[in-house]
């Protein structure tokens, strides 16, 4: 039996640009498996898995085929990303989950926990007030469930630490914002 082929980020890169339908292929089943088990622990049915999927790879190659594209992370990491996003949109729009991950907020600062439910519009307003950088790393690791070197990747840090360390720096900036907003009845 002929061992199937192992192509790089840069070969699927350069065969998305020459045309090459078969390697849409390839990419689909190399990611099958971790898309389905994505999708399948957040509400979704086997059907949904092909569906996203789909659509995913081809967002990558009308996205690659564009001369000014830099893949910024691997191309696995990029690919989930795309599925991800497309499958909250998916829930949003079906109004099937609020929120994937319940409880996330209860992780994010030890002010939030009480017997109140912290109002997520709240909660994304006082982001607001981060920054971009570290509104963009929070929302990766605690909505998205991205982990440190993912979010490196995705985000251009050196490493998981340079992560770790940030998402520190951001979470305390957070608290610091919330408390002054809010007394701790108020949550």
């Amino acid at each position: 039996m002929a061992r199937k082929r192992h192509y790089s980020d840069t070969e699927i890169l350069q065969e998305i640009r020459a045309g090459n339908q078969q390697i849409l292929i390839y990419l689909f089943e190399e990611n099958y498996s971790s898309i389905k088990k994505y999708v399948l622990q957040n509400n979704g049915g086997i059907e949904d898995v092909d569906d996203l999927l789909q659509e995913a790879v081809i967002i990558v190659w009308q996205n690659s085929a564009k001369p000014e594209f830099q893949l910024s992370s691997a191309l696995r990491t990029y690919l989930y990303a795309i599925v991800k996003n497309l499958w909250l949109k998916m829930l949003k729009k079906k109004q099937r989950v609020v929120n994937i991950h319940q409880n996330e907020y209860d992780h994010i600062n030890p002010v939030l926990q009480g017997p109140s439910q912290f109002d997520r519009k709240v909660l994304l307003n006082c982001m607001d007030e981060l920054g971009a950088t570290c509104k963009q790393l929070l929302s990766y690791y605690y909505f998205d469930g991205y982990s440190m070197t993912q979010i490196g990747e995705l985000m251009g840090f050196n490493n998981a630490d340079t992560v770790k360390a940030k998402k520190y720096q951001c979470l305390k900036r957070l608290q610091e914002i919330i408390k002054q907003r809010f007394n701790k009845h108020d949550l």
